[in-house]
């Protein structure tokens, strides 16, 4: 039990304490909303902010809270089995903050569904787009911190090889998640495709981070 302790810090069991009643909470206000909802609840907007798909308030009112639990398991579990998992203690406070940041996020959106499904008219974009931001900027924050492991940040043959492929890989990944994070928040003031396109930029920085480990990697070897 102590050496569990060490591992995985007592600060873990607080968040996921924390986290799981967050997912608690909104799983009660489901099922206490239940009776008042419509039978067909949204749950997809297109670019155009047009609700575009929807499904049957029992699945609705427990897709947000079962995705937080999911999540919640995997942050506690995946830790476990790494073989790496003294690593992840080196980073811990930050992988911590950012499993409540991600169940925070699946709460959010929960509660926008809701607030849909009686009516209010929200634009999905502009509410969903500074979430995004945050989630970006905090994924910079922990890559700027990881270490080595089989479960987060970037992972390539290279990476995982080598800890100094891995921290210049993950450094460099740490600045493009930061400006991706930074254009979401400008984004906002923004027409929806343009945020499509930070999509796309996002997609083509993890090819060039791919790349980029390799070079590294070669480039470490030379010397």
């Amino acid at each position: 039990m102590l050496k569990n302790n060490r591992v995985f810090p007592l600060c873990m069991n607080k968040i996921i304490s924390i986290c799981m009643a967050i997912a608690i909470i909104c799983l009660l206000s489901g099922i206490f909303l239940y009776p008042y909802l419509p039978q067909k609840i949204p749950t997809h907007w297109n670019i155009h902010d047009e609700i575009d798909g929807w499904s049957s308030k029992a699945f609705g009112i427990i897709l947000f809270p079962g995705f937080m639990l999911i999540m919640i398991f995997l942050f506690w579990y995946l830790p476990k089995i790494d073989p790496m998992k003294k690593n992840i203690q080196k980073f811990q406070k930050y992988y911590d903050w950012f499993c409540l940041a991600i169940v925070l996020f699946f709460a959010y959106l929960f509660i926008l569904t809701m607030f849909a499904s009686f009516g209010t008219q929200i634009k999905m974009s502009a509410m969903m787009v500074p979430a995004l931001a945050v989630i970006f900027l905090l994924s910079a924050v922990l890559m700027r911190h990881s270490k080595r492991n089989w479960f987060i940040g970037i992972r390539t043959p290279w990476t995982m090889s080598d800890d100094r492929v891995w921290e210049k890989t993950n450094k460099m990944g740490s600045w493009l998640f930061a400006v991706l994070g930074i254009l979401f928040l400008i984004a906002v003031l923004l027409p929806v495709l343009i945020m499509l396109f930070i999509i796309g930029l996002a997609i083509l920085f993890v090819i060039f981070l791919f790349f980029y480990s390799y070079w590294i990697f070669r480039k470490i070897r030379k010397r």
